[in-house]
């Protein structure tokens, strides 16, 4: 959802980035903040959002896989990224959704994108504002320890149109993911227990977002040092895929 006022205080702060996420038609969003000399970056989920947007005129694109945390696509990403890649032309493409180190990044480049958009792996770090034990959870998740579901809008009050989010398994998804009907009838004491576990920082019984990379997060590491080890390992990567065809 675009809220116009937002949109403007970002404007009026001369911000050199704006970053959107999905949208209808960005179209007007883009116009205005070019007219205001300030580069649009826009995370797509689908072929069909990416075409508008170029037909928009954004910056940048991010193809957003179903595999990342919070709010996700249907599409999985190295499904989605070669596809959008094909038809972007000359706007730089960055890859989202899952991942989290430099195997990440040297996949991305070989096919095409210019770059990654990380999320989940910028959690896992000092800097991150969520609390230690979300961290922790991230820390010690394993395959398969997060989930997709239309849950988290119900609970929040806010459906989307055609979106899940993905977050930590815990109590509250063990009781509600896959259940999204039995919750919509027990709403009104599903957001009391929410807002209630909050209060407590029961953290079994809270939100927390992450998406799929959290298995291959190990540790939490400054957020200065995790660009400096990706790009790292990106490079010896590809230096190695290189040796393989020459």
């Amino acid at each position: 959802q675009v809220h116009p006022e937002q949109i403007d205080v970002a404007l009026d702060a001369r911000v050199p980035v704006l970053s959107l996420f999905r949208s209808l038609d960005p179209t007007d969003v883009i116009r205005k903040a070019h007219a205001s000399g300030v580069v649009t970056m826009h995370q797509i989920t689908t072929n069909e959002e990416a075409r508008v947007s170029l037909a928009a005129g954004v910056d940048v694109l991010v193809a957003q896989g179903r595999e990342g945390g919070g709010h996700m696509g249907p599409h999985p990403m190295w499904s989605l990224l070669p596809q959008v890649i094909s038809f972007a032309g000359e706007t730089p493409v960055l890859a989202s959704g899952g991942l989290c180190d430099g195997r990440d990044l040297a996949a991305a480049l070989a096919i095409g994108a210019s770059g990654v958009h990380m999320g989940t792996r910028f959690l896992a770090t000092p800097e991150a504002p969520i609390s230690a034990e979300h961290k922790a959870m991230i820390i010690a998740a394993g395959d398969g320890d997060t989930v997709a579901s239309k849950m988290w809008d119900l609970l929040w009050g806010n459906p989307w149109f055609g979106m899940q989010a993905r977050g930590l398994r815990n109590s509250l998804t063990a009781r509600w993911a896959g259940r999204e009907n039995d919750l919509a009838i027990s709403l009104d004491q599903a957001r009391a227990d929410l807002a209630a576990a909050n209060a407590i920082k029961d953290h079994d019984n809270m939100t927390l977002m992450a998406g799929e990379g959290s298995s291959r997060i190990t540790s939490i590491e400054p957020a200065a040092e995790i660009v400096r080890s990706v790009v790292a390992e990106a490079e010896a990567a590809l230096r190695k895929a290189v040796g393989l065809v020459s």
